[in-house]
């Protein structure tokens, strides 16, 4: 639960509660604009209007950049839902994912 403990300013070693995700998804609700990677453009308009950002006459040609440029992008081996691997990854980032999906139930209400 990487992203659960760095929102709370907890330490990696001790292990996280249901109290610590209940904590996490209110703290994101409260004091976090919601954007998904896989709605990029609707996410960046979402935040151009938030930080009126879409006046500045820079953004179209760095949005661009950014979008459709950035160093996320790339190609990955894909792993079998359900396999050894899969499952191991899932067990130990299972805080995380609950706080993704929270996340984008969330980025659907705001």
């Amino acid at each position: 639960g990487y992203m659960v403990s760095l929102i709370l300013d907890k330490d990696r070693i001790t292990p996280l509660t249901e109290a610590d995700i209940r904590a996490a998804k209110e703290i994101l609700r409260v004091k976090f604009l919601v954007g998904l990677t896989s709605r990029i453009e609707e996410s960046v308009e979402r935040f151009d209007r938030y930080f009126g950002w879409s006046n500045m006459r820079e953004r179209e040609q760095c949005g661009d950049k950014f979008i459709h440029g950035g160093k996320n992008v790339g190609s990955y081996e894909k792993l079998e839902e359900g396999s050894d691997i899969w499952n191991t990854i899932a067990e130990a980032l299972a805080p995380d994912i609950q706080l993704y999906e929270y996340a984008a139930q969330l980025f659907e209400e705001q």
